[in-house]
């Protein structure tokens, strides 16, 4: 069977640090999309370390998404990975209100990326 995801799912996957894109730690990813390839998919990194920042959207814990207590996605850390670093099964999906909210806090990332 193929691997599934849509857009809102959280999963669990390697996503690699900051400092070192070489290393990486086993967190928890917002889906956004599969790559046209097929072998990547765009997520957001998700933290349970709030510090209020700007690009940060907070959730909260919930049956549904699997989310056990208050964290935050990170916008700005949004990057393909490849569908190999996932770990199955999903944790869980965003209820449609928060993907909207996560997606126009994504759209103004961007747009203010572009006027750089």
């Amino acid at each position: 069977m193929p691997f599934q995801l849509s857009k809102g799912d959280i999963f669990y996957a390697a996503f690699p640090f900051d400092e070192n894109a070489n290393e990486s730690k086993v967190r928890t990813v917002l889906v956004w999309e599969m790559h046209q390839n097929g072998k990547e998919v765009l997520v957001s990194k998700i933290t349970s370390v709030i510090r209020g920042l700007k690009w940060e959207v907070l959730l909260k814990p919930g049956t549904h998404s699997g989310i056990k207590k208050e964290c935050a996605v990170r916008v700005d850390q949004t990057r393909y990975l490849p569908i190999s670093v996932f770990c199955i099964p999903v944790l869980g999906t965003l209820n449609p209100f928060e993907i909207i909210a996560v997606e126009l806090h994504f759209k103004e990332y961007q747009k203010e990326r572009t006027q750089l």
